[in-house]
């Protein structure tokens, strides 16, 4: 697309299209015969041991301020003093635990079916998508302190229509120059539902020289290419 005819200002992320970077052993230009680089992995179990224990310091200290420091022992209360804050920060308590509940101990058979949900969503998918190209219009990424790409949006044109990907899988750790950059010609493809799905090769390109401080230029926020600027969308890595 010549530079002349980018549009000045891009919408708002698409929460219905998808950029994957592919490794040097995927090829971009074809679409996974599964659906499970796209899918969000469950809760790991550090992460609801966590939680567990958030909510356990979180409940012990609501039963002693509400209920043990309430309680009458010299029933100068009505009967229904104590049993009243007995139960009262369980109605807050309670729903929170349930959650937890749900997240640590899904049955054999919702996983299953969720799971087989997903692949025959897929594959239905598969059979209907219609393979495009997308041309990249800018690439806005943010760095952290080793210089890596933390987080990134991509703006591209397909067909008719520009979009930008509200999730970006697999840039965590790229370094800026495996980014696309403007003019750049990726795989893409339209689905039902309105879905989007380009993907990416990781580039070649050499890195970004350092500035003259010995850092990586645009370490806190850096925008590629000379095209137009948006704030990035949150980054979600599967």
């Amino acid at each position: 697309m010549p530079a002349s005819a980018r549009p000045d200002a891009l919408p708002p992320a698409d929460q219905r299209a998808v950029l994957r970077f592919v490794g040097p052993d995927g090829d971009p230009g074809e679409l996974p015969r599964t659906p499970e680089p796209f899918l969000v992995p469950a809760a790991s179990g550090r992460k609801l041991a966590g939680q567990a224990l958030l909510l356990l310091v979180v409940s012990v200290a609501a039963v002693w301020l509400v209920t043990v420091r309430a309680w009458d022992d010299e029933a100068f209360f009505p009967w229904f003093w104590n049993p009243l804050w007995t139960v009262f920060p369980w109605l807050f308590l309670a729903p929170a635990w349930w959650g937890w509940w749900r997240a640590v101990r899904p049955t054999a058979r919702m996983r299953a079916s969720e799971e087989a949900a997903h692949y025959a969503r897929w594959s239905r998918h598969l059979q209907v998508a219609v393979a495009g190209e997308a041309v990249v219009l800018d690439v806005a990424h943010r760095e952290g302190d080793d210089g890596r790409v933390s987080a990134c949006t991509v703006g591209v044109e397909v067909g008719p229509l520009t979009i930008v990907p509200a999730t970006v899988l697999g840039a965590d750790g790229l370094s800026p120059a495996e980014l696309p950059r403007v003019g750049d010609r990726l795989a893409a493809w339209r689905l039902p539902g309105e879905r989007t799905v380009v993907q990416a090769r990781r580039s070649t390109a050499p890195p970004p020289a350092p500035d003259a401080r010995g850092g990586h230029r645009g370490r806190r926020r850096m925008v590629c290419g000379d095209g137009p600027r948006w704030r990035p969308a949150a980054t979600t890595i599967g």
